[in-house]
């Protein structure tokens, strides 16, 4: 996430500056929730980390991961013995103030 998703025009942080964002369009009343929980090897959560790590094979690779490493984590990531955070879920709102 810090190597490949950046070097492709994307930013993995951008959810962290939405609210500063709202506030100096001049929207009040912002409120944002951050929902964060862990998966388990196997499951939904980590099949779909798994998808991802092997679409970017490429990358990856190209940015020092060996294929020994890359094979691992596919592995660890089918584990039901593996737990990790998921992704986190971050949710903002605001209004258009009355005039």
């Amino acid at each position: 996430m810090d190597v490949v998703v950046p070097k492709a025009g994307v930013s993995a942080n951008w959810a962290y500056k939405i609210e500063r964002h709202l506030a100096e369009a001049g929207l009040v009343d912002l409120h944002t929730l951050h929902h964060r929980e862990t998966v388990t090897g196997g499951t939904t959560g980590c099949l779909l980390y798994r998808n991802y790590v092997q679409q970017a094979e490429a990358p990856l690779l190209a940015n020092g991961l060996t294929e020994d490493e890359l094979r691992s984590c596919c592995d660890l990531l089918l584990d039901p013995r593996f737990r990790t955070w998921f992704y986190l879920f971050i949710c903002s709102r605001a209004r258009k103030p009355i005039e």
